[in-house]
């Protein structure tokens, strides 16, 4: 019985790392590597846009919210992104 409770322990536990985790978060863009598909906040959290969807052109500086997954890797993989245009300047 202790066995069979730790084996399904362990599998709890693996699973649970292996689990997803998803949000929306707003800030300010630090630095865009386009070329990698990575968008750098000013937190320094680093954010990868897929293959599959398009790239918006996102100037440093911008505001911006991202949809993303963090993975197991760990990687936050973009799934939306809006960008607010800054005000111009008067």
């Amino acid at each position: 019985m202790k066995k069979m409770l730790g084996a399904v322990l362990a599998v709890a536990v693996v699973a649970s790392a292996a689990a997803a985790v998803a949000g929306d978060i707003n800030g300010t863009v630090k630095a865009v590597d386009a070329a990698n598909r990575l968008v750098t906040l000013q937190d320094g959290t680093v954010y990868k846009f897929g293959n599959d969807m398009a790239m918006p052109n996102i100037p440093v500086g911008a505001e911006i919210t991202l949809t993303f997954t963090t993975t197991q890797i760990p990687q936050n993989n973009v799934s939306k992104a809006v960008v607010t245009p800054k005000a111009a300047a008067k």
